[in-house]
C-alpha cells in the first residue's frame, strides 16, 4: 500500500497527525458495510478525509467528507443513515446527525496513535513512516483513559565493522603478512625507480 495521507487530530490545543483510522471500527459494523467510498488516490485508500478533536476527555469526529460510489457527496449524517431514530436517540446523536458539525466517537476503543515533528524515516507504505515523536491516546467508548508520548531518536549511520568481527585471527595474521609483503615490494620498487633516475 502507498504511504497514506494523515488526517488531523487536535489534542490540548495542538494539532497532531493520525497514524491510524479511528473511524474504521464504525465503518466495519454490519449495518455500515453498504457504505462504499470512491477512491480518487492510492494515497487515500480509505476514500475519505476526516478531522478529529479530543475535548474534555472525549473524542469527536469534527469533519468528514467523501464521495459515495455513485458520486454523491457524503458528510457526517451519511455515516448514520442506516440506523433507526431510536438508536440515534439512545446514542445521543440526534442533534449531531441532524446537521451538527461534529459527533462524539462513542465507538472508539483502544489506542489512537498520532505523530508530530519532522519525518525521521519515510516508509512508502500505509502509516509506517517514523517521525520525531508519537502520542498514544487510549480510549474506552470514546472517553480518554490514558496517554503517553514516545520520542524517536534520529537514525544512526551504520557502524563500521572491525577486522575482528569480519575475520578469524588466522585470517587477520595472513592479511598482515600479505600487507607487509606488498609494502616491501612497493618500497623496493620505489628504490629501484629512484636509482634509475639518478644513473647518468
Amino acid at each position: 500500500m502507498t504511504a497514506q495521507i494523515n488526517d488531523p487530530l487536535v489534542f490540548e490545543g495542538r494539532r497532531y497527525w493520525l497514524d491510524c483510522e479511528p473511524l474504521a471500527p464504525w465503518l466495519a459494523r454490519k449495518r455500515n458495510r453498504g457504505l462504499r467510498f470512491r477512491r480518487t488516490s492510492t494515497a487515500c485508500a480509505r476514500g475519505y478525509r476526516s478531522s478529529w478533536e479530543v475535548r474534555n476527555g472525549r473524542l469527536f469526529l469534527t469533519a468528514f467528507a467523501a464521495r459515495l460510489a455513485n458520486g454523491r457527496f457524503a458528510g457526517i449524517p451519511t455515516l448514520f443513515q442506516a440506523y433507526t431514530p431510536q438508536f440515534i436517540e439512545s446514542s445521543g446523536l440526534r442533534q449531531h446527525v441532524s446537521g451538527s458539525r461534529e459527533v462524539f466517537a462513542f465507538w472508539c476503543a483502544g489506542v489512537v496513535q498520532c505523530h508530530f515533528g519532522p519525518c525521521r524515516e519515510y516508509v512508502h507504505c500505509g502509516y509506517a513512516s517514523r517521525h520525531a515523536g508519537a502520542i498514544h491516546l487510549h480510549f474506552e467508548g470514546g472517553l480518554l483513559v490514558g496517554q503517553h508520548i514516545v520520542h524517536h531518536d534520529p537514525p544512526q549511520p551504520p557502524r563500521r565493522l572491525t577486522l575482528a568481527e569480519l575475520f578469524t585471527p588466522a585470517e587477520i595474521e595472513e592479511l598482515d603478512d600479505e600487507r607487509a609483503l606488498l609494502e616491501r615490494r612497493a618500497s623496493s620498487a620505489s628504490r629501484d625507480g629512484l636509482q634509475r633516475r639518478e644513473t647518468p
